[in-house]
């Protein structure tokens, strides 16, 4: 059902974009949000932001933001919150 939602050909993004658009950009990385990801993922990010620093962009990092580990506390209660009310309600 959810394949018929979808449109019949994807547009080609290819067309809007630029071989200048990510001069002058700054991206930030917030480097404490990735902890704990596959080392194979975080080789492959930096990588890229390898990349976009060639394409133009400044490149900021870390850009963790302030309180994040209250944030990922936080979050985690929620999740775990959400999981355990799934649970209760679906048991396998």
């Amino acid at each position: 059902m959810i394949a018929l939602a979808q449109p019949p050909v994807v547009p080609d993004y290819t067309q809007a974009l630029r071989a200048d658009g990510l001069k002058g950009q700054r991206l930030g990385v917030p480097r404490k949000f990735l902890e704990g990801l596959d080392p194979v993922v975080v080789r492959a990010l930096n990588a890229s932001l390898e990349t976009m620093k060639g394409l133009g962009a400044t490149i900021i990092d870390p850009a963790d933001f302030p309180d994040f580990d209250e944030f990922r506390a936080s979050n985690d209660e929620k999740q775990g919150g959400t999981t355990l009310a799934g649970t209760a309600s679906h048991p396998a």
